[in-house]
C-alpha cells in the first residue's frame, strides 16, 4: 500500500486554536490563538451595551466581545484640577467627585515694597493645585528713618526715607552772642544757634562810626587858643585863651627891662610880657610880639598905650623925623608928576 502524502491548506481555526489541516484529516501546527490589543468598536453607554475585538495575528480569528453598559467608576486615584474646581474621572472621561477647591492658609513668597509687587500662594487641601496671587506694592507711609534735623537758612525739617521733608519749621532762636566786637574801622560779628537743629546764624556787625569824644582831659594848646583832643586827633572844645591877670615877675629899672606874665584860666599856658627900661617906659612882649591879646588893646600895668609920653625928648624926636619923611616922599611924588606930564606933552 502507498503511504498518502499530507498536503495541508489554510489556517483552520475556533475559538480557543488554530492548525492546518490535510484532506485525510491530519493537523499540523496547532496552537492557541496569538491576539493583538483589544480594540472597542462601540463604546457602551450608561443605556447601552458596547463592542470590542482582537484578532489573532496567526489565522486573523478575529475575538469579539460585548461590553457592558458602563457604570461610572474612578479609574485612577490621581485628581485633576484647574483655577476653581478639583474631580477625578471615569475611564470614559466622565468628571467624578467634582469641588471647589478647599483652601489652606495664605503663604507669603515675597514681600511686597514701595516699589516692588509681592506674592502669596496657598495650596488646595485635597488635589495639587496651588492658588497664586499678586500682593500690590504696599504704598508708602511716611515715617522718620534718620532723627538727625537738616536745614538751610531759614528752616529745619527731618526727612523720610522716601525724601519727603517731615516736621518742617522755621528756626528758633536763642539770644545773640557777639564773636568779633565791631571798632570804629572794622565790621564784626555776632551769632545766634537755632535751638532745634545745628544751624548757626551769623550777622555782620557795622563799623560803628567814630563818635568824637574826649579821651585825654588835658589842654594842649599854642599861643593864641587851647583845646582838647579825641582819640582820632580832632580838636574839641577850640577856644581862645581865657587870661587872668598880669603878674610882674621882674620889676623894670632905668637901665634894665623887667617883665610880667598872665596864665590862661582854661589851660596850662603862660603869656610872657618883657617890662622896658623905665627910661623908655614901652612893654614888650617875650612870648610874641604879635600876640592878639595886644592887638585887643591889653595895656600894661602901668597904662602905657604905646603912644609917645609927653616931655619925652627921645621919642619927638622921632616923630619930627618921621614927619619930614613923609612929607619929602609927597614932595617928590608931586614934582615926578608935573615932569611927566610936561614931557608928554
Amino acid at each position: 500500500m502507498l503511504e498518502h502524502e499530507h498536503s495541508y491548506g489554510d489556517w483552520q481555526k475556533d475559538e480557543t486554536q488554530h492548525w492546518k489541516e490535510c484532506r485525510c484529516g491530519k493537523k499540523t501546527e496547532v496552537g492557541n490563538h496569538t491576539f493583538d490589543d483589544w480594540t472597542i468598536t462601540k463604546e457602551p453607554t450608561t443605556t447601552e451595551t458596547g463592542s470590542r475585538e482582537r484578532t489573532c495575528s496567526i489565522c486573523k480569528y478575529t475575538q469579539t466581545e460585548t461590553l457592558p453598559v458602563h457604570t461610572h467608576d474612578v479609574h485612577d486615584e490621581a485628581w485633576k484640577y484647574d483655577e476653581t474646581q478639583h474631580w477625578q474621572e471615569c475611564s470614559c472621561g466622565e468628571k467624578l467627585n467634582v469641588a471647589n477647591h478647599t483652601y489652606g492658609d495664605w503663604k507669603v513668597t515675597k514681600e511686597a515694597t514701595e516699589t516692588e509687587a509681592g506674592s502669596r500662594e496657598r495650596g488646595c487641601a485635597v488635589c495639587e493645585y496651588v492658588q497664586v496671587e499678586i500682593i500690590p506694592e504696599i504704598g508708602h507711609e511716611h515715617g522718620i528713618h534718620d532723627e538727625t534735623w537738616k536745614y538751610d537758612k531759614t528752616q529745619h525739617w527731618q526727612e523720610c526715607s522716601c525724601g519727603e521733608k517731615l516736621n518742617v519749621a522755621n528756626h528758633t532762636y536763642g539770644d545773640w552772642k557777639v564773636t568779633k566786637e565791631a571798632t570804629e574801622t572794622e565790621a564784626g560779628s555776632r551769632e545766634r544757634d537755632c535751638t532745634v537743629c545745628e544751624y548757626v546764624q551769623v550777622e555782620i556787625i557795622p563799623e560803628i562810626g567814630h563818635e568824637h569824644g574826649i579821651h585825654d582831659e588835658t589842654w594842649k594848646y599854642d599861643k593864641t587858643q587851647h583845646w582838647q583832643e579825641c582819640s582820632c586827633g580832632e580838636k574839641l572844645n577850640v577856644a581862645n585863651h581865657t587870661y587872668g591877670d598880669w603878674k610882674v615877675t621882674k620889676e623894670a629899672t632905668e637901665t634894665e627891662a623887667g617883665s610880667r606874665e598872665r596864665g590862661c584860666a582854661v589851660c596850662e599856658y603862660v603869656q610872657t610880657e618883657a617890662i622896658p627900661a623905665t627910661e623908655t617906659g614901652e612893654p614888650t612882649d617875650s612870648t610874641d610880639p604879635t600876640d592878639s591879646s595886644d592887638s585887643q588893646g591889653q595895656q600894661d600895668p602901668s597904662g602905657d598905650t604905646g603912644s609917645p609920653q609927653t616931655g619925652d625928648s627921645s621919642n619927638m624926636m622921632l616923630w619930627i623925623s618921621l614927619m619930614l619923611a613923609s612929607g619929602g616922599g609927597v614932595l617928590g611924588m608931586l614934582l615926578y608928576r608935573r615932569k611927566k606930564a610936561a614931557a608928554e606933552k
